[in-house]
């Protein structure tokens, strides 16, 4: 944890019994330290403080079982000119490094987007410590270590990816007195170099197939064959990182493969010439309409009959009305609801009712 440059104090109390907090940064804006300020801080490793600290109160340390590094940014005079009261020997007693803390000013990456097999280089820039400064860099792909590395005196750090992904680092940096401190860096997205082929779905009449993107491709062109044929172009045009194909041609039952190329810096990528493949499922065809149902006008107390004729197969009827002049539909609890003429009592309060019939083929639909 590192306080804000704005207190000048740190309170009584003010972390006690905080059992989580690990490491605590003191700016150079304070001066002095509360009694019991730290008090109980069981998980608290390591302290900096900083030379402008003038006193410490009593148990301002108290019960601090796991502080073992003082970083202190003044001399040993400095430290021994300090007004420290009773009841702070786990301070006393942890191991005391003299000069300014390490601080990372920032972990740089040579790009925020590269294509698989580019180089990526990460830069830290690290000021303070004591003596020889070394930086550790430990690489993450999508949130998983994938490279442990060890400390050395190279303040960057270059990896070539091969794979697509999410990539980015974690930073360590210590002196000679081992005082670390970890820091992570920016992430780069990698993209691949041919787009990488998600799915291809069939549903009535067409196929969608789904890809990856590749970094800087203004568009993609979209090839088909069926088993045992050669590829066949459907469209260069794609600017998004999917297609439909509504071609006519496709016949239910035909397994089909797909493949994309990339266009990129005015060249056509390499592509996946396996492909995906799925089978195409035959197209439904709407029931068409002969005989419209015609508008009645009937006394109150006869019967008004709604009749409507549709050519297809496997017709299925479902009548409709609404009182609020289409607005809105219901299910028509009228004699013959569910056949091709609907019988509906007149009375005065149906007046002005819409009526309507929806005729399905299969899962085709059409309202009249």
């Amino acid at each position: 944890m590192t306080i804000p440059d704005t207190i000048t104090s740190i309170e009584d109390f003010a972390f006690e019994w905080c059992t989580k907090l690990i490491s605590v940064t003191i700016p150079s804006s304070v001066t002095s330290i509360g009694s019991d300020a730290f008090y109980g801080c069981s998980s608290l490793k390591s302290v900096t403080i900083p030379s402008g600290v003038s006193s410490i109160d009593c148990f301002a340390f108290s019960d601090c079982s796991s502080l073992t590094s003082v970083n202190f940014s003044g001399t040993e005079d400095i430290w021994n000119s300090i007004s420290i009261d009773i009841g702070n020997e786990p301070l006393t007693n942890a191991s005391r490094f003299y000069g300014s803390p390490i601080k990372v000013n920032y972990v740089e990456a040579n790009n925020t987007a590269v294509s698989v097999g580019d180089r990526i280089t990460w830069t830290t820039v690290a000021t303070g410590g004591n003596g020889t400064i070394q930086y550790r860099y430990n690489v993450y792909k999508d949130g998983v270590i994938i490279r442990k590395g060890s400390y050395g005196a190279a303040n960057s750090y270059s990896f070539t990816p091969t794979t697509a992904g999410i990539y980015g680092v974690s930073v360590s940096v210590k002196d000679s007195n081992s005082n670390s401190i970890e820091e992570q860096g920016p992430n780069v997205t990698v993209f691949d170099t041919v787009p990488v082929l998600n799915n291809a779905t069939a549903v009535a009449g067409q196929i969608t197939v789904r890809w990856n993107s590749v970094l800087d491709a203004s568009k993609y062109a979209v090839y088909r064959k069926a088993s045992g044929g050669s590829w066949s172009l459907l469209t260069d045009a794609v600017t998004g990182t999917s297609y439909t194909d509504k071609s006519a041609d496709l016949q239910a039952g035909t397994t089909y493969y797909y493949t994309v190329k990339a266009y990129v810096d005015e060249e056509w990528s390499d592509y996946d010439d396996v492909g995906i493949s799925t089978t195409a499922i035959a197209a439904e065809n709407k029931p068409t309409i002969t005989t419209q149902p015609a508008s009645v006008t009937a006394a109150a107390g006869s019967t008004a009959k709604f009749t409507v004729k549709a050519s297809g197969s496997n017709l299925t009827y479902q009548w409709q009305f609404s009182t609020d002049g289409g607005s809105t539909w219901k299910a028509s609890p009228a004699t013959g609801n569910k056949t091709a003429t609907l019988s509906v009592p007149v009375t005065a309060t149906r007046n002005g009712y819409k009526y309507r019939c929806v005729v399905k083929s299969g899962t085709a639909k059409v309202s009249y």
